[in-house]
């Protein structure tokens, strides 16, 4: 069993935050990158650790996102590097320039990144939303196709709130959104006549 960690590389510069979150118990370090808190807290000795991480590459933005995957690596090895596991990375490269097919040749390069047995977190905080999309539908296709792959955590950071004059927050909520996945398998599987059946499951499940 590899314990899989998966994330798109942040575009921009890394502003320090402070991570806080209700939803996990968080180390006092400060990490740069919000997936490193899971990193820290779920790796154990002898574990198999894959970090696949999806980067965009070229001039200006794109060569920050580089640098950035260059820290995010330094991060990780030095949080396990008293572990004696067996640690590998992988990364992904993407581009901000789109053919008709970009995306579903990413969502099949992660699809096929992914082993039977894995055990999986991943980070949506960061990179393109359609690069998000592709690689949250990749993680459907595996969990449902293979054998015992085991979606863990869906990770989201509210750090940044998509406006120019405050791109970022200096605290930021780490928020655990592994809920949207199982809602996501509820709603592949839906048959045509069941939705007010399903309503009514919606109802119980999600409280307003």
């Amino acid at each position: 069993m590899r314990k899989v960690f998966m994330s798109i590389m942040l575009l921009g510069k890394i502003r320090p935050t402070k991570y806080i979150s209700e939803d996990f118990v968080l180390k006092e370090r400060n990490y740069d990158f919000p997936l490193s808190y899971l990193i820290d807290n779920e790796v154990e000795e002898g574990d198999t650790v894959e970090i696949i991480t999806a980067v965009e590459h070229g001039e200006g933005n794109t060569q920050t996102a580089a640098d950035n995957y260059a820290v995010y690596v330094q991060e990780v090895k030095d949080i396990l590097a008293d572990r004696k596991i067996d640690l590998h990375f992988t990364e992904v490269e993407t581009s901000k320039d789109f053919e008709d097919k970009t995306f579903t040749k990413f969502f099949k390069r992660i699809a096929n990144l992914l082993q039977e047995e894995d055990e999986i977190y991943a980070d949506f905080t960061f990179g393109m939303k359609a690069y998000s999309l592709s690689m949250f539908i990749a993680l459907a296709y595996a969990v449902k196709a293979a054998v015992n792959i085991e979606l863990r955590c869906l990770l989201y950071a509210q750090k940044y709130t998509g406006t120019d004059a405050a791109d970022t927050k200096e605290t930021s909520e780490l928020c655990d959104i592994t809920s949207l996945f199982y809602l996501d398998a509820i709603a592949g599987n839906a048959k045509p006549g069941q939705k007010q059946a399903l309503d009514e499951v919606m109802d119980m499940i999600i409280k307003e």
